[in-house]
């Protein structure tokens, strides 16, 4: 009964999700067409009523699409994460993990 419940709910939040990706790309539209007039009209504010609308610029935005390879020094960036399958790895052969790395082993139940 539990999972009948929490398989309604999510078929719910699937048609809410749904919904609501629709109403930001229809609220997307809308912004993109009043900008796209003001800035046909040369207008750079609107007041409407308790509204007013304006054309900002935006803020700057960076692309590299090169080699990574022939990146400067001064422009690289780099992620490092933890390889947490390579510490199970160590952890199954019973061989000692480095420090900061803790596994642990819980239950749950299966129900066929």
């Amino acid at each position: 009964m539990a999972e009948a419940e929490a398989e309604a709910c999510s078929d719910e939040a699937a048609v809410l999700t749904g919904k609501a990706q629709a109403a930001k790309r229809r609220a997307m539209a809308m912004k993109d067409t009043i900008r796209t007039y003001l800035e046909r009209t040369g207008c750079r504010t609107v007041k409407a009523g308790v509204w007013t609308l304006s054309v900002c610029q935006s803020q700057p935005a960076v692309h590299f699409d090169g080699d990574p390879a022939a990146i400067p020094e001064p422009f690289r960036a780099v992620k490092v994460e933890p390889n947490k399958r390579a510490a199970l790895e160590l952890w199954k052969a019973g061989r000692p993990m480095p420090a900061g790395f803790s596994v642990t082993v819980g239950s749950h139940l299966r129900v066929k």
